[in-house]
């Protein structure tokens, strides 16, 4: 009998405990389950403000989105991902991570920026910004074709990787951060770095990108960022070894 009632009250106890589990995890809307995810996502572009994209440029082929149009659309991704991860948060004991709020979450291009399909020959300025460079997977940008600011061809994309940002006093070189960058084949097969002098040096159609990823939250996602950082690691290594 004494067991019988001490089993039936364990029985209710973990019961109760896995009702406020559940109750909790809803309350904080930590988006452990897919429909949490889907509403968070709902939510942050909901609240994306989005004016009409101003160009550059006249002749078709050659109009390119404004970088600063560009630039104000991320940023403003990026507050509210930030922000709703505060808001979230509150009441919590700890600060709820990325990887467990959106965990499975992924937003297009299309999704993000919301152009119309009267846009598809309009040039993107990738490079303005980096916040897509990092929260999108490699996949996005492997074999995408690069333009110039007036639409010349530059080459399809290679690869995505970490590079090495330094920072040079006197005669001394250090490396203080690392950042993403993107490779390219130009038409003469040789591996260039994508970037310039200016936002907009190098574009991407438009038709070509709205339907890849611009961010993706997951553990597929976190262990690409780790590997690429690492290779970078181990490339300057390499570099520093040869010097040595």
């Amino acid at each position: 009998m004494f067991n019988g009632t001490r089993l039936r009250m364990t029985v209710l106890l973990l019961a109760t405990a896995s009702i406020l589990t559940v109750s909790g995890r809803a309350a904080s809307g930590q988006g452990r389950t897919s429909a949490d995810v889907q509403q968070h996502k709902q939510t942050l572009l909901e609240r994306m403000k989005r004016h009409k994209p101003t160009l550059r440029g006249d002749k078709p082929g050659q109009q390119r989105v404004k970088w600063e149009w560009y630039d104000s659309v991320v940023g403003r991704f990026l507050f509210e991902k930030t922000n709703l991860l505060g808001e979230l948060s509150a009441g919590e004991k700890f600060l709820l991570r990325e990887q467990w709020v959106f965990n499975t979450m992924k937003v297009t291009f299309q999704e993000l920026f919301d152009l119309s399909p009267e846009d598809d020959d309009k040039l993107l300025p990738i490079l303005s910004h980096d916040g897509l460079l990092t929260s999108a997977p490699s996949a996005t940008f492997e074999g995408l074709t690069l333009y110039g600011k007036q639409g010349e061809l530059k080459g399809p994309v290679t690869r995505k990787y970490w590079a090495p940002v330094y920072l040079t006093v006197g005669f001394s070189r250090r490396v203080i951060r690392f950042e993403p960058a993107l490779e390219y084949k130009n038409e003469k097969g040789e591996l260039k770095i994508a970037g310039g002098l200016s936002d907009d040096a190098f574009n991407v159609r438009w038709k070509d990108i709205k339907n890849r990823i611009a961010d993706e939250v997951s553990e597929e996602k976190t262990a690409e960022n780790r590997k690429l950082i690492r290779d970078a690691r181990e490339e300057l290594f390499r570099e520093i070894e040869k010097i040595r």
